[in-house]
């Protein structure tokens, strides 16, 4: 148990979901080469400095590590219903704006894959997303 009462092994997969979803929200953000304002306001509500401190994530020279475990370890550690909560995650941020744009798309197809999600699965949720 960590000091906040959890396992470790949950504490870990949970940094791991934080780092795996950061670095795609980063990617889908990014896509268009401009931070619009909402996408910006969007990162500060889902990603707060002080859920962030408490993983242990400000240093920013742990991620490069972190993402290649999270890629290596969330695949077989999370549910499919926790693996379509980080992609719900990563398509606010690419909604966020009002519109969502193909490059956007194509990024969450990068880490529905990543997952080991299908495209079918992952465009059946966006659809359930967009209802």
């Amino acid at each position: 148990m960590n000091d906040k009462g959890v396992a470790s092994d949950e504490w870990e997969v949970l940094r791991l979901k934080y780092v795996f979803s950061m670095f795609f929200v980063q990617k889908i953000i990014w896509s268009d080469d401009v931070a619009e304002p909402e996408e910006v306001a969007y990162v500060k509500e889902h990603f707060p400095s002080d859920v962030l401190a408490a993983l242990h994530l400000t240093d920013p020279s742990i991620f490069p590590p972190l993402l290649e475990r999270a890629l290596s370890v969330l695949p077989s550690a999370l549910s499919e219903d926790d693996k379509l909560q980080v992609i719900g995650l990563c398509f606010g941020a690419a909604a966020s704006t009002g519109t969502v744009n193909p490059g956007e798309v194509a990024i969450l197809q990068v880490a529905a894959e990543k997952l080991y999600l299908s495209n079918e699965l992952l465009f059946e949720y966006i659809q359930e997303l967009l209802i």
